[in-house]
Order: structure tokens, then sequence, then C-alpha cells
């Protein structure tokens, strides 16, 4: 596990400078209000994404790690999952956008989500499937190629003066090259089939409608700031909070490596010793991520302006109001791992949901009045609850564990 955890660091590090650099790319190219449209966009495609992945990423990692046989069946479910529902999940968001945006020019690029979401869903559902392999090295492996793909398209982008409409194109151009050596990825690994499994997918139901729901909410939470600053703020706040937001995923990558690792090494270790191991996981993040939290808010004040321009300078206060959300996300991503071995109970669910209308409600109030600042704000409070139930829910489960085999 320690060399499998150390291995995908490295390969989060080499991710962390390209998104940064990606990042810097966009905001020096597009300004504010075209970073905010960027931004806004690739969020849509995130949430259609999320929308149409089903549950079958947590699934395809919890089933696979069982029963490696199932790979061919699996990736046949994932591809077809991607292609059909992908499209809807598109559809859908393009009807949202036609009801709800204010900009006159969604018109241009929001075709593009037709062909991004299906990619996106697709390397996201096969790519977990090296994880349920114990292939960690595979997963890397793409990430990698992917993230080189999208750089380097970004890059020619900003050197041909390009607008917003071509960076769109270049993302959704690179993520239909990524699914495509996801495909040739696993057709080394085994014989692809490509007859949709009906009976594996129907037994599959219960835990991946339950993670579906959890994992769905969760991006709605990390990303419900971003509709209701565009209905309620304006594209230029929309463009201050981006920056902050790419500098909290950055730091989150730590945290979803480690859980990304764990989960299967849980699933393979004794079931008395899962949850010691996961609070031990817990209590090491915990320490690492406040020592980089409070590194980066030092650190924000100064690199900020000098990587994206003194017009994102407001993004730094930004950032610090979104911190402590940070910490405790982390937190609950290491635990979540421990209540997935435990088949996602409902109440998992419900903390989530629980904390979606929270964060509504707490958004609602705070954006109209203080824009990026109280979308920062109501986030952190958000995840600090998430983050005190998910514990309290795990240490309940153990109790009542320990009882039973007592």
């Amino acid at each position: 596990m320690i060399r499998d955890v150390a291995l995908s660091v490295v390969t989060r590090v080499v991710l962390i400078a390209a998104g940064v650099f990606t990042s810097v790319i966009t905001a020096r190219a597009l300004g504010v209000a075209g970073r905010g449209e960027y931004f806004y966009i690739v969020t849509l495609a995130g949430l259609a994404t999320q929308l149409g992945n089903l549950g079958l990423a947590s699934s395809n990692t919890y089933f696979l790690a069982k029963d490696h046989s199932l790979l061919p069946r699996l990736a046949a479910n994932s591809f077809w999952v991607s292609l059909v529902v992908g499209i809807l999940a598109a559809c859908s968001s393009l009807i949202f956008v036609a009801d709800q945006t204010k900009l006159n020019w969604i018109e241009g690029p929001v075709w593009l989500l037709i062909i991004m979401v299906p990619a996106m869903l697709y390397g996201l559902l096969a790519s977990n499937l090296f994880i349920g392999m114990t292939l960690i090295s595979h997963y890397n492996l793409f990430q990698l190629g992917s993230t080189t793909f999208q750089l380097v398209g970004v890059a020619i982008a900003a050197w041909m003066a390009w607008g917003v409409d071509a960076f769109l194109l270049v993302s959704a151009l690179t993520g239909l090259m990524a699914a495509g050596a996801l495909v040739v990825m696993l057709g080394k690994l085994h014989r692809l089939t490509w007859r949709f499994d009906l009976q594996l997918f129907r037994s599959n139901l219960g835990y991946s409608g339950r993670a579906y729901v959890a994992t769905l909410v969760g991006y709605g939470v990390s990303r419900a700031g971003v509709l209701l600053m565009e209905r309620n703020s304006g594209i230029v706040d929309l463009g201050i909070y981006s920056v902050a937001v790419q500098f909290a995923d950055v730091l989150m990558i730590v945290p979803a490596t480690v859980a990304m690792v764990l989960f299967p090494d849980l699933m393979k270790g004794q079931m008395e010793l899962r949850f010691v191991r996961t609070m031990r996981a817990t209590g090491q993040i915990a320490l690492l991520m406040a020592i980089l939290c409070v590194l980066t808010g030092f650190v924000a004040t100064w690199i900020v302006p000098i990587l994206f321009g003194e017009a994102f300078a407001p993004s730094v206060q930004v950032l610090w109001w979104m911190l402590p959300g940070v910490f405790c996300l982390s937190l609950a991503n290491i635990v979540s791992q421990y209540l997935a071995t435990k088949g996602i109970p409902h109440e998992n669910v419900w903390a989530w949901l629980g904390g979606l209308a929270f964060l509504l409600a707490t958004s609602s109030y705070l954006i109209p009045r203080w824009g990026a600042l109280g979308a920062a704000a109501s986030l952190s409070m958000t995840y600090v609850l998430l983050a005190i139930t998910l514990i309290m829910l795990a240490y309940r489960l153990y109790g009542i564990e320990t009882k039973a085999t007592s």
C-alpha cells in the first residue's frame, strides 16, 4: 500500500503542476470573465458526468476487487453507459442552460457538452476498473497520459490566441483521445466484449445506487456554488471563485489519492481491522492536510497575483475561507472508504443529502450579500458538518460490529 501511495503521490505532483499550469494559461489567455465562462461550462460537464455515472465508478471498483473475472463484462457496461447515459446527461445540461442561464455566449460552445460528457464519463468508469484490479500503475499511467494531452492542447490554444470555444473544443478532443487509450489499455489486460450485461448491471444496482446518490450529491455540494453564483453574483465573481477552487482541488488530490489506494486494500484485509486502519490513515491525513492548508494560505498571498495576474488577487481571501472546508473534506474522504466497505449505509447517503440542503440554504443567503466569499464560507461550513457526521457514523457502525463479534 505504501508503494502504491508513493507512486500515486508522485503522479499527483505532476498532475498538480499540469493543473496549475492549465489554470494559469486559461486565466491569462481568457481574462477574468473568459475564465469564468470556461469554468462554468467545464463545471456543467463535470456535473453531467456525475449525473450519468449511475454509481458505476464505485461499484466497478467494489465488485472487481472481489472478483477480477468480471473485468470484460464491467468494461462493456461502462462503455454503453458512458455512450447512452452520457449523451442523455449532456442533453439534460443543455436544457438546464437554455432555461436558467443569463449568458448569451452560451449558445456557442455549449454543444461541446455532447462530446465532452460521454468521453469524461468513460474515462471515469473505465479507469476505476484499474483500481479494482489493484493496477494502480495503470491508473497512474492513464492519468499522466490524458493530462499531457490536455496540457498540450491548452498550450496550443493559448499560443494561437483562440477564445473560449477553442479551449473547450480542445477539452472535448483530448477527452476522446483519452477514452480511446483506455480501450486499448483494457484490451491488453483481457479480451473485451461489447455486449451489455443487463443481469450484471441489475445485480450491482443496490450498491451502485447508494454510491450514485452519495457521489452525485457530493459533487453537487462542491459545485453548487458555481451555479448559484452565475445567477446571483456575476461571471467576473465566478472567475475569481474559480481560481480558489483550483487551489482547493489541487490540495484534495492528496487525500483522494490515499482514499483511492486505501479502499481496495481494506477490501482485501481482515474485516475487524478495517476501522483501525481507516482511523490511522485519517489521523495521518489530518496532520498532513493541516500543514498543507496553512502553507497554501501563506503562499497564495503572493503566488496568485504572480501566476494569474493582479485581477485575480481577490481569490486569495476566497481561498482562505475555503481552506477549513478542504481540511474537513479530506477527513471525510478517508472515513468514507470505511463506510464504502460496509456497503455504503443509507445514513451515509442521508448525510450528504443533508449537507446539500444546508449548503443551498446558507449559499442562498450568503452569495447575494458577499459573492465569492459567501460561497466559500458556505462550502466550508457544509464540509465541517459533513466530516463530523461521517466520523460519528463510522464510530457507531464500528461499535455495532464490535458488539456483534464479541
